[in-house]
């Protein structure tokens, strides 16, 4: 099942062994007044995913998604 995320917060341990990686997503919450303009709307931050991994994994990760991304 795939998940649209827009926000990500990353942890890892002193010696790098182990990375975590939480996805969120940002939803405005919309007021039932209408006269609040949409930049004064107040934004939730909802959990997605969390994955927890090797840091050589994480290290892995961090390569594909850079070569997958600088592809033309």
């Amino acid at each position: 099942m795939q998940q649209y995320v827009n926000k990500f917060f990353i942890a890892m341990n002193e010696d790098k062994s182990e990375v975590i990686i939480n996805f969120a997503q940002n939803v405005p919450t919309i007021p039932e007044s209408a006269t609040v303009s949409p930049d004064e709307f107040e934004v939730q931050v909802i959990p997605v995913a969390g994955l927890v991994m090797t840091g050589e994994f994480a290290e892995n990760l961090a390569k594909s998604l850079s070569n997958l991304l600088t592809k033309e």
